[in-house]
């Protein structure tokens, strides 16, 4: 039992280790890919027509979808060791 607690431990930081680091990733990709589309609106004199505070929420969504995986992995962590010491 202890073996099959270990693995699944050892999975969910695993798998956790890589969602964040995806989210980190996809966060720097964006920031690019926006920062040059925002470049090439003002040199095209169409940049009022994007809102930037939109980047903001971008900053936000991807800091709270981490959250969430930080603290499913938790829970998913905390509940079995809870339950094997009862």
């Amino acid at each position: 039992m202890y073996i099959v607690f270990a693995l699944f431990v050892t999975l969910v930081i695993v798998v956790n280790t890589v969602v964040v680091l995806g989210l980190r990733r996809g966060r720097q990709t964006r920031r690019k890919l926006l920062s040059g589309l925002l470049r090439m609106y003002a040199d095209h004199n169409v940049a009022d027509y994007y809102d930037a505070s939109i980047l903001e929420s971008y900053d936000t969504r991807y800091n709270l979808f981490t959250i969430a995986v930080l603290f499913t992995g938790m829970v998913s962590i905390a509940v079995p060791m809870v339950l094997l010491l009862l």
